[in-house]
């Protein structure tokens, strides 16, 4: 983080809990996880926006206090939940899209200062397609004409 310019996290800004909770493949079976999660202590971010749409096609924006910190667009799956504040401590503005492939009418409409896409392997069995896969509305379209 320090070779990006960002703030890093020390000691002091994080706490670690023990938590049982249900994870996405030991769910399927009927079990749980006891493993330890990092919570932001003092932090000084907001939620803004949330579609509220679930899983895939959701859209949170989160705004940090700081107003001199980059910006960031993050392309994420499940995963990224936990590391979201994080994320929002560390960047002024963070657009979180809960999407497989990124896309670039949200990057021209935001014009952050960084770009993350994280998939966790799984989902790698079909390669996303950043070029020409379905944007965040087609996503949220689908969505909600389904329910």
């Amino acid at each position: 983080m320090r070779e990006l310019g960002l703030p890093e996290l020390g000691a002091e800004d994080i706490a670690f809990d023990l938590r049982t909770i249900p994870g996405d493949l030991t769910e399927k079976i009927g079990q749980t996880t006891e493993t330890q999660l990092g919570r932001m202590l003092n932090p000084r971010f907001r939620l803004v926006e949330d579609n509220g749409v679930n899983n895939v096609g959701r859209l949170l924006i989160m705004e940090n206090e700081d107003t001199s910190l980059p910006t960031l667009v993050l392309f994420r799956d499940s995963f990224g939940s936990a590391q979201m504040q994080m994320f929002a401590s560390r960047f002024s503005r963070v657009v979180a899209v809960w999407q497989p492939n990124i896309d670039y009418g949200i990057i021209a409409r935001e014009k952050p200062d960084f770009v993350v896409s994280q998939q966790v392997e799984r989902f790698l069995v079909s390669v996303p397609d950043d070029a020409a896969g379905p944007t965040n509305a087609e996503h949220v379209a689908k969505k909600r004409t389904a329910s």
